[in-house]
């Protein structure tokens, strides 16, 4: 494999694991993680506005935001030292940030591993800052089934994998709750992590609320008839699903956390997750519509991006 090589697939990381044997390149490489040659270290550093309050959908937002600002260049992301992220919000960031970015890695100050030890060798790089707007627009690109209004026919979640943290997290949400009778409420995970769960009473509990398990597969895989097929619209906390969905189902998708696509199950309507207070400051709704028509050639993040070199 070439050192230019930019991304790995899946299976060549599990084959990697077999021998076990790496190519002895590019950011497999220990020494070069410092080499300005490689610059595997970031080559743009991303300001992040501070929020005053957030949800999950924070990650998977930021995610996708950034994929399609730095493309092939490895960004240093600062302003969410204070958010706490853990393993479910870094694998919702990275699975967003892999939907059409080409750097291998991200750094995320004060969370991920390698953000500590390039204190200092970041400063020359050129920055670029998020501001909300900017959030909105993308909230927007990931929300293509407003034009149908607030109505959601069927709840996808586990894209990535559930993991048993979210498990927890969505017990305690559809605790004393019932999904209404007509509503598709679909998880993909991995058998073990279904285990892990089932052991711990989970899969009772969300079963009880009216989930549907599937495992060894995920969302991108799905078609009819597990989508139900008089389903119009599907809701994801994903934005890996929000990109891919609409593709893959033949349907348009809404987005928001977790606590947001739960609330619809029951009622049917996610109007109050619209507009989260968290990245609207005021109740009037966005006009969706229009930012969507920006999200081809009008908007394009990559405009206030200062030219990068390759060495």
């Amino acid at each position: 494999m070439k050192s230019a090589s930019s991304q790995t697939s899946d299976l060549l990381i599990i084959l990697f694991l077999i021998p076990p044997v790496i190519p002895y390149s590019f950011v497999f490489v220990t020494v070069e993680m410092d080499s300005a040659s490689h610059a595997t270290h970031g080559r743009v550093v991303i300001e992040v506005p501070t929020l005053a309050a957030w949800e999950d959908f924070l990650f998977p937002l930021l995610g996708y935001h950034i994929c399609e600002m730095v493309e092939s260049n490895i960004p240093f992301i600062l302003g969410l030292e204070n958010t706490a992220a853990g393993i479910p919000e870094l694998k919702a960031f990275g699975a967003g940030f892999a939907t059409t970015s080409s750097a291998p890695m991200f750094h995320i100050n004060g969370i991920t591993r390698e953000a500590a030890d390039l204190d200092g060798k970041v400063d020359h790089l050129p920055r670029v800052s998020i501001n909300k707007t900017d959030l909105q627009t993308t909230w927007g690109k990931l929300n293509t089934a407003a034009d149908l209004g607030t109505f959601v026919d069927v709840v996808s979640l586990g894209n990535p994998h559930f993991s048993l943290d979210e498990f927890e997290r969505l017990v305690d949400l559809t605790s004393g709750r019932t999904k209404r009778k007509d509503a598709g409420f679909i998880i993909t995970t991995n058998r073990y992590v279904y285990g892990e769960a089932a052991k711990m009473g989970y899969i009772d509990e969300v079963e009880r609320f009216g989930a549907q398990l599937i495992t060894d597969t995920c969302w991108c895989m799905l078609q009819e008839p597990v989508i139900p097929p008089k389903s119009r619209t599907i809701m994801a906390n994903s934005a890996k699903y929000a990109h891919y969905g609409p593709g893959v189902s033949k349907r348009t998708c809404h987005s928001g956390s977790m606590a947001a696509c739960v609330d619809p199950a029951c009622t049917g309507d996610r109007a109050l997750s619209m507009d989260p207070s968290w990245l609207f400051e005021t109740p009037v709704r966005l006009n969706l519509w229009y930012l969507r028509r920006t999200r081809l050639n009008e908007y394009n993040p990559m405009h206030q991006l200062p030219t990068i070199c390759h060495s």
